[in-house]
């Protein structure tokens, strides 16, 4: 073999190593760089999707948001003064009227005050007639006569001053509700920082929630709202009484609270509910699922099928729901919509309904 045969051999060699060693980064190089043709499910080379056939449907644009029931007249009740509690009238529950007498407290030092004050004005009183009697005769001077009726003003005033103080021995109901449960017993003694008991009306309950400040033009006094409570099916409904005059800086929330007529007893103060506040209502709105619209630079489209391949549309949205967004413009009824492969379908692509879909 000439030496010129065994270079050539050598090259030969080589190239064919540099071949087998580096094939595996050329092969795997011209996978990135050449995508794969896209290949349906069942073979055939067109892509099967889910389709949303478009119909006009009612749509509410709502306020959703949560809030908490509570009494409309609601307090603790305490005693004004202290003494040693003799009788409790009241049973735990029982529904009671504004001035109702529910606890009394021992009276009977400022009682024999009293009669003993009593008796001390009707005495002076009559000598304030006496006195009146001699005074237009020209019997005693205006000073004596002045003496008689401030001694009788002097002892009306302590009558008055006495009531008040046997009035505050007294727990009485400060409006019509049911009295809750009790926190003493007959023969405590009692002192005005002790809690006795609570009462709440519940024949009308107080509905306080909150809504975001862009709607505090929209929501306003006199306008119904829905509401649901927990493990309760049955829908209910309150009317906006009061609005927050202020916005709260720390939620951007404006407060609100609705009347709830309860006079059957259905709920009761503290229910957590949800509330809707539907703020206007379209009955032939275009409705499509949330995830066949697809963003643009310019705008919003959505693919759609005609004679069997895709086809695009621009459209206009408008109110959205959890699930489905409502074109205003660019749609109509009968329209079938596809709502699956998005990334993958092109327009002019062949494709095959797999499911319709709502």
């Amino acid at each position: 073999m000439t030496n010129r045969t065994k270079l050539a051999a050598l090259v030969g060699v080589t190239v064919v190593a540099a071949v087998a060693l580096f094939w595996p980064s050329i092969n795997q190089e011209a996978k990135v760089l050449i995508p794969a043709p896209v290949v349906s499910n069942n073979g055939s080379g067109v892509l099967p999707v889910d389709v949303s056939v478009v119909s006009e449907e009612f749509l509410a644009n709502e306020i959703r948001t949560t809030g908490t029931l509570l009494a409309s007249e609601e307090t603790a009740l305490f005693s004004e003064s202290s003494g040693k509690v003799t009788d409790i009238y009241f049973k735990e529950g029982q529904q009671v009227k504004k001035g109702t007498l529910l606890i009394k407290l021992n009276d009977k030092d400022l009682v024999a005050q009293l009669d003993r004050i009593k008796i001390e004005k009707e005495f002076a009183d009559k000598t304030m007639e006496r006195q009146k009697l001699l005074f237009e005769k020209g019997g005693i001077s205006r000073e004596q006569y002045d003496q008689a009726q401030n001694r009788v003003n002097i002892l009306q005033a302590q009558v008055d001053e006495t009531i008040a103080k046997i009035e505050k021995t007294e727990v009485r109901a400060p409006f019509d509700g049911i009295v809750g449960l009790r926190q003493i017993s007959p023969g405590a003694y009692l002192t005005p920082s002790i809690q006795t008991a609570s009462i709440q009306n519940l024949d009308v309950l107080n509905l306080e929630f909150s809504i975001p400040e862009k709607y505090f033009n929209v929501v306003k006094a006199g306008d119904t709202i829905q509401f649901t409570v927990s493990n309760n099916e049955l829908a209910y409904s309150a009317e906006i009484y009061a609005v927050e005059p202020q916005i709260d800086i720390n939620t951007r929330t404006v407060v609100m609270r609705a009347h709830f007529n309860n006079k059957e007893a259905k709920l009761l103060p503290g229910l957590f509910a949800y509330i809707r506040y539907t703020i206007e209502s379209i009955n032939n709105a275009i409705l499509v699922p949330s995830q066949s619209i697809v963003p643009e630079l310019k705008g919003q489209k959505v693919y759609v099928i005609r004679g069997g391949l895709v086809d695009e549309k621009p459209v206009e949205t408008g109110m959205r729901t959890d699930q489905h967004v409502q074109v205003t413009k660019g749609l109509a009824a009968g329209d079938s919509v596809i709502t699956t492969g998005i990334l993958q379908i092109r327009k002019g692509m062949p494709i095959q309904v797999r499911k319709i879909v709502k």
